[in-house]
């Protein structure tokens, strides 16, 4: 039975200014990213604010989060990383240096508090359908375990698709053409998903929904963005949500029960990927491991 991953997407880098009910304190993420996985979320993804304002990559900040959420409930938490580019500021950070954009990472990896975490390159955001046809070539020619696609249906900015049920049927056509039975998941930005997700849950493909994805001055909360999907997998069979244990084998491809591949970087002049560690009380768990390359 293919089941579907739902993932609560909890902030972004939008501050309140232009999504005025994303949690940005401290203890605000952790009651949203408990309040979701407690509805069915399955994994959590957010951005690190520590009293308001702008986002920050402080690893503490990113620390403090991700062990109040796991306090409550056993959920795979994962962070955001800088954009690729300089700052104006001489005396600022260079996010071109691979070693300071993912500074936090390796400290939060480090410290056993990582899963899993999105690193590029390659990341498999479909924006643009040749993102696929890209991420398909690069997948064959590294010789990696099967990617997860996650397509981002776009509103407000002209980009990619809207999210209409004839662009998801592109997606997929041109994904089966590319990848086969890849795994997928739908996501947005600025974007209302609700559309598609009958058609995705009866696909078996995946979600992901919050205040991060959705449409700027939403009235709606991440709770009720989480809840949505979820009642749509509590109709639709045979998806039901999938479980926290399941999701923590992360990126299984549906058809194969083979471990699908995490995305992997050049830092430090070292490849860092995910690698299973031991399980624990019956879990499997991966985190970030350093090889060399």
């Amino acid at each position: 039975m293919r089941k579907v991953w739902i993932e609560a997407a909890l902030n972004g880098a939008w501050s309140r200014a232009l999504q005025p009910g994303i949690p940005d304190t401290i203890e605000a993420i952790i009651a949203d990213g408990v309040a979701c996985a407690r509805a069915g979320a399955t994994i959590i993804h957010t951005h690190a604010y520590d009293g308001g304002g702008l986002q920050t990559f402080d690893w503490q900040v990113y620390a403090r989060i991700i062990e109040g959420i796991r306090a409550q409930v056993d959920v795979p938490v994962y962070p955001s990383y800088p954009a690729f580019m300089t700052t104006a500021a001489d005396t600022g950070p260079s996010f071109a240096d691979a070693t300071v954009r993912f500074a936090h990472i390796e400290a939060l990896a480090a410290r056993g508090l990582l899963d899993f975490a999105i690193i590029d390159p390659p990341a498999f955001a479909i924006y643009e359908p040749g993102f696929t046809r890209a991420g398909a070539a690069l997948a064959r020619t590294a010789g990696v375990k099967t990617p997860i696609y996650r397509f981002m249906f776009c509103e407000t900015i002209a980009v990619g698709f809207p999210p209409r049920p004839y662009a998801l049927a592109a997606h997929l056509a041109l994904l089966e053409e590319e990848a086969g039975l890849a795994p997928w998941m739908i996501a947005g930005v600025c974007a209302d998903l609700r559309p598609l997700i009958g058609e995705t849950v009866a696909r078996g493909g995946h979600i992901r929904v919050g205040l991060e994805d959705a449409p700027l001055r939403t009235p709606l909360s991440n709770l009720a963005l989480v809840e949505e999907p979820c009642g749509w997998c509590a109709i639709t069979a045979p998806n039901p949500p999938q479980s926290l244990i399941c999701a923590r084998r992360s990126a299984s491809c549906p058809e194969t029960s083979k471990p699908s591949h995490q995305c992997m970087i050049r830092c430090k002049e070292e490849q860092v990927r995910l690698l299973p560690r031991p399980p624990i009380a019956g879990v499997s768990r991966y985190n970030l491991r350093r090889i060399a390359a």
